[in-house]
């Protein structure tokens, strides 16, 4: 169990960098598009192909066929909501929100369709990450985008929980090509959206350079820290990897106390000495309610 815990922590690093960059483009006004964002992020999965000629790859089962087109629309709608959540608050509030949404909805939906049974302490430790998230996010933002956040975080865990069921229906490479595949498929759905074809194309034909280099050096980090994570999941228990984002959350507190000062344009309100100890406070306790609901 060490072993998997481990390389979470890790990927939970790479992750908060990732939502850090996230933050920088959703902020930079050439991709003002959560479509077009969706759209490059999900078509950068096809560098799996690669794969192919090493002869690792077979004709999936239909059942792992469905279960990788319901991931990858869960995925990507995931992400445009979490990109127009990124557009209005900080990282440091929103992930909070993301998390702890993904963390209970996972344990709901395994109880309820894969019928894990609760543990004791799931209510009182479920309380203890409302009452985190309530603290951590002040709120300060639109109620619009409050529901972006619970939609992004449900999607998330549908993500999740279906990944590791993939897992149990074929080997992890074969899993991870067609969960990426089908977020290639996905993204050429976009397509057929009208003013999507726009948007993504015509929008953002004039992006600067260092934006297009920040987009592909964000998701190959991501793409790292997915590997970790999905390979975590084939071999651990998918609701503690969803509770151990916990983690990502004091990456990004640590890392904006870090930049502040270099970029006050995105980290300057969270410095002061009132809003580090409140934040202490909340992150104190969301890990109180993530280490009594998974004890």
């Amino acid at each position: 169990m060490t072993s998997w815990i481990i390389l979470v922590g890790i990927a939970q690093f790479f992750s908060a960098l990732v939502v850090l960059g996230d933050k920088f483009l959703v902020s930079d006004h050439q991709l003002k598009s959560p479509s077009a964002y969706a759209f490059y992020v999900s078509i950068l999965s096809a560098v799996v192909l690669f794969l192919i000629p090493f002869g690792v790859i077979h004709i999936p089962s239909g059942t792992v066929i469905a279960l990788s087109l319901i991931v990858a629309i869960s995925y990507i709608l995931s992400i445009m909501g979490l990109y127009t959540s990124l557009r209005v608050a900080s990282a440091s509030e929103v992930m909070p929100i993301v998390g702890g949404v993904s963390a209970i909805s996972t344990f709901l939906i395994k109880h309820y369709f894969f019928g894990e049974i609760f543990t004791k302490n799931f209510l009182i430790g479920s309380f203890f990450l409302v009452v985190g998230m309530v603290l951590v996010s002040h709120f300060r933002f639109p109620k619009r985008i409050v529901s972006y956040m619970f939609f992004s975080g449900v999607l998330f865990a549908v993500s999740s929980v279906l990944v590791k069921e993939i897992f149990s229906h074929t080997d992890f490479v074969n899993g991870f090509f067609w969960t990426r595949m089908a977020n290639v498929f996905g993204a050429l759905l976009l397509l057929l959206i009208p003013g999507n074809m726009y948007a993504i194309f015509h929008k953002t034909k004039n992006t600067k350079t260092h934006t297009t280099f920040l987009l592909l050096g964000n998701k190959i980090l991501g793409a790292v820290a997915f590997i970790i994570v999905l390979y975590a999941i084939s071999i651990g228990n998918v609701s503690v990897i969803n509770a151990l984002s916990a983690l990502q959350y004091l990456f990004l507190f640590v890392i904006a106390i870090l930049l502040a000062h270099r970029f006050p344009k995105f980290f300057g309100d969270e410095i002061t000495r009132h809003e580090i100890l409140h934040k202490i406070t909340a992150m104190g306790i969301i890990l109180i309610g993530f280490f009594v609901l998974f004890n």
